[in-house]
This record gives C-alpha cells, sequence and structure tokens, in this order.
C-alpha cells in the first residue's frame, strides 16, 4: 500500500471523526 494513500486515509477518518464529534453536542 502507498504512503501518500495510507495517509490520506488516515486524515479522512481522523478528519470524519473530528467533524462527527464537532457536529454532535
Amino acid at each position: 500500500m502507498d504512503r501518500r494513500s495510507f495517509l490520506t486515509g488516515m486524515f479522512g477518518i481522523a478528519g470524519a471523526a473530528a467533524l462527527a464529534s464537532a457536529v454532535r453536542p
């Protein structure tokens, strides 16, 4: 697996979790 795609996936998951926690009161 490419390192760049792996980092992109990690940031994507982290961003989604942060967005969900921010939207959720």
